[in-house]
Formats: C-alpha cells, sequence, structure tokens
C-alpha cells in the first residue's frame, strides 16, 4: 500500500511539474512576444522626436483581458510612455502594471474604461515623476499598493477619482518627495479604505 501511495505522489508531482513549465514557458513566450512588439513599434515611429513611447493600448492584454504591461518590456533609455486608444473592454489593470518601471513620465490616456485597478499598480517605480491620473475617471476600487515607493513622485491629482469607493493598503506609501496633492475632494465618495501603511493620511492630518 505504501508503495502505491509512493507511486501515486510521484505521478502527482510529476504532473505539477509538468503544468508548472507549461506555466512558465508560456510567460516566457508572453514576455518575448510583448518585447518584440514593443520593438517594432519602436521601429515604425511610434517613439518620436518628443522621446514618448506610444503604445496601442488594446495590444497589452492578458488572458483575463486585463491591461498587462511589465516593466521588463521597457527597452533601455526609454523613459516616457503614453497608453493610447483606449477600448471599452477594458475594465482593469493586471497586478504589477509596469511594476519597478525606470519610466519618468506616464501618459494613461488609454485607461478610460477601466474600473479596477490592479495590486502593485506602478509600484516602486522610484524615477517617476509625473503620472497623468485624468484619464481613470470610471475607476472604482484600488487595489493595494497603489503607486507605491515612487520616491521620486513630487505631485498628484485626484480630480478624476469621484467614482472610487474603495482603496486598499499602502496607498501612496513611501512617496518620500510627494509636496502637494491637487482635488483631494475627488476622493470624497470613497467609503472602504484599507488604512495599513496609508501615505495619504500624512497629508490629511498635516
Amino acid at each position: 500500500r505504501s508503495c502505491r501511495l509512493l507511486s501515486i505522489g510521484i505521478v502527482a508531482d510529476s504532473q505539477l511539474t509538468v503544468s508548472l513549465l507549461r506555466c512558465i514557458g508560456k510567460e516566457l513566450l508572453t514576455d518575448a512576444s510583448k518585447r518584440e512588439k514593443v520593438g517594432k513599434l519602436i521601429e515604425n515611429g511610434s517613439f518620436g522626436s518628443d522621446r514618448i513611447l506610444r503604445l496601442d493600448t488594446p495590444t497589452f492584454t492578458d488572458d483575463a483581458g486585463c491591461l498587462d504591461f511589465k516593466s521588463e518590456w521597457v527597452p533601455d533609455g526609454i523613459l516616457n510612455i503614453c497608453f493610447a486608444n483606449p477600448n471599452p473592454s477594458i475594465t482593469s489593470t493586471a497586478p504589477g502594471f509596469l511594476k519597478d518601471s525606470n519610466i519618468t513620465n506616464v501618459d494613461l490616456l488609454g485607461l478610460q474604461h477601466v474600473t479596477s485597478v490592479g495590486r502593485d499598480f506602478l509600484y516602486g517605480c522610484c524615477s517617476l515623476k509625473t503620472v497623468n491620473l485624468n484619464c481613470l475617471k470610471n475607476v472604482s476600487k484600488i487595489g493595494k499598493t497603489f503607486l507605491f515607493y515612487c520616491k521620486s513622485l513630487e505631485v498628484v491629482d485626484f480630480s478624476s477619482f469621484e467614482k472610487v469607493t474603495c482603496i486598499n493598503g499602502f496607498f501612496l506609501f513611501e512617496c518620500s518627495s510627494l509636496k502637494t496633492i491637487l482635488n483631494i475632494s475627488g476622493l470624497r465618495n470613497v467609503r472602504r479604505v484599507d488604512t495599513a501603511r496609508m501615505g495619504l493620511p500624512t497629508f490629511l492630518s498635516g
């Protein structure tokens, strides 16, 4: 009986290993494909004299239809990104959107229809100086670690956040250079806040 159980365990482990390898392989192929697409966009002039890389938002969605863009898809030297061409079918961002990227400026024009922002949105973008949040006018839920550790960010504007009702933890946490918050009244409809390690209350109380 013990031998049979061992055999079953080995088969189960083998199946798990195969499944894991398939997932890893699929992710590597996806990363390579997305990097290639970005490279072709640059070749075709999407990176112009203004030094802004313009991306077709619908091109970068995952299997669930979420907007997904990883920092490793950004070639060296690209510091300014604009997500263009909004699509009504894209209503959420995948976890880790541009996480740990070296970009300095990002325009979220293509996110006009997003209603839910996944965790780790622009997490750890230490060089990020400006981010246009005005296009997030339909967002109602913000995941954990939104703009976490964006230590070069100086100004944020919440005028378009009137539909936001839920904010999760580590919101604007460790944004050490943040000096100005414009239109804080844009958050007036927030009903649920995870106050764990919040960066925003510092400004509210001070």
